[in-house]
């Protein structure tokens, strides 16, 4: 396949690969443009805007499903009976009150315990009644005394089943010493699966994550089995976690550069879980819908402008056709036969001379065909 030289191409060739060339100019500009004007304004949108919306709405979702629970145990921390009860030192006659107490509560709140440890009494007592002393093994019980936090909840697996469980801690103080603790274990599986099966982007996702950093419920279990820290994530490194897991702000965010290009990491403190609501999410998932508009309304325009070209090219290449069809046919055949051999001789000069030559023998010719056709008449 021979290719011709652009300047032998036909009217409606050059036309159309002028438009062809217009139109790809356009399209690269304009995304260019675009790309370079709209994803910073995009990103910001994103992290601004709807990062803290999706995180918001997880996080005041878990203060709802933990509100119910934790507003029992402070009511039960806060009752006149059992306060009365425990300053009394617990005496038997009051053993079954309390159990029917706490088997309502229980039953009202679908609990899955309800507990009263009383460090006086060094027991531990549930709606089943004593259940055991206090031991080495409780630990966990002076730190919270101790703290002075008037309540705390701790998320765990749950060790009677494959699910996650809730335990709440309210303290209270029935006076002369006598401390302790009121609370209930509650099933915390919608909890654990708002965290879980929430998506941020396609890929991005949700986890909760202690103050130092170490990782209690995520999408894969082995992650949350207590031995994983932060830290061991993509993009999570010193600074990263220094910037997300020292505020108690209800959004905070830092762009950290990871294996497989930069993340955008955010972070949410929940108060009555003392955790934090912590995303990942690849920077380039965030702009994905920024890149689809710089595309999109380029390659559109230019469709159209095609379109618009086509019509015009095939609206102005028939009048060129036609010119040759506006000559008198008596003049044709002479001004084809003069006209067959190329001029003779070069012609020198600049271009403007030399088309002003090639004018002037075409002229002459013609005036010759004109004579010759006069004398034969």
């Amino acid at each position: 396949m021979r290719l011709t030289a652009p300047s032998r191409w036909s009217l409606q060739h050059k036309l159309l690969a002028g438009l062809g060339l217009c139109l790809a100019v356009f399209v690269a500009v304009s995304v260019a443009s675009g790309l370079w004007l709209t994803r910073e304004a995009f990103e910001a949108r994103v992290v601004s805007d709807e990062l803290p919306a999706v995180l918001g709405s997880v996080r005041s979702e878990l203060q709802r499903q933990v509100g119910e629970p934790l507003g029992a145990s402070l009511d039960m921390a806060d009752n006149h009976f059992l306060l009365t009860w425990e300053r009394a030192g617990q005496p038997a006659d009051g053993l079954a009150a309390f159990q029917a107490y706490a088997a309502r509560l229980k039953a009202r709140h679908r609990a899955q315990q309800v507990y009263w440890v009383s460090q006086t009494q060094g027991r531990y007592l549930t709606e089943l009644g004593p259940q055991r002393p206090l031991g080495p093994q409780d630990g966990w019980f002076g730190r919270f005394l101790t703290s002075g936090r008037p309540y705390a909840m701790a998320l765990s697996p749950d060790p009677l089943g494959e699910g996650w469980r809730l335990s709440v801690l309210a303290r209270f103080d029935a006076g002369a010493g006598h401390v302790g603790l009121a609370g209930m274990g509650v099933a915390a599986g919608a909890l654990a699966e708002q965290v879980a099966s929430r998506r941020v982007g396609q890929t991005g996702l949700l986890m909760l994550v202690q103050p130092d950093g170490l990782i209690v419920l995520h999408r894969d279990p082995l992650m949350a089995d207590g031995r994983h820290h932060l830290g061991d994530l993509p993009g999570f490194g010193i600074e990263a976690l220094g910037r997300l897991l020292t505020s108690h702000d209800e959004f905070s965010y830092t762009v950290e550069p990871a294996d497989g290009g930069s993340r955008v990491l955010a972070a949410s403190y929940v108060p009555e879980l003392n955790l934090y609501l912590v995303a990942t999410v690849p920077r380039a998932e965030l702009l994905a819908a920024a890149t689809r508009a710089a595309w999109t309304a380029p390659l559109l325009a230019a469709a159209v402008a095609g379109l618009l070209g086509l019509v015009l090219v095939a609206l102005l290449s028939p009048p060129a056709a036609l010119v040759p069809a506006l000559v008198p046919e008596s003049v044709l055949p002479a001004a084809e036969a003069d006209a067959a051999p190329p001029p003779e001789g070069p012609v020198g000069g600049t271009p403007r001379q030399q088309a002003a030559a090639v004018m002037s023998r075409i002229g002459d010719q013609a005036r010759q065909s004109a004579r010759g056709g006069a004398e034969q008449a």
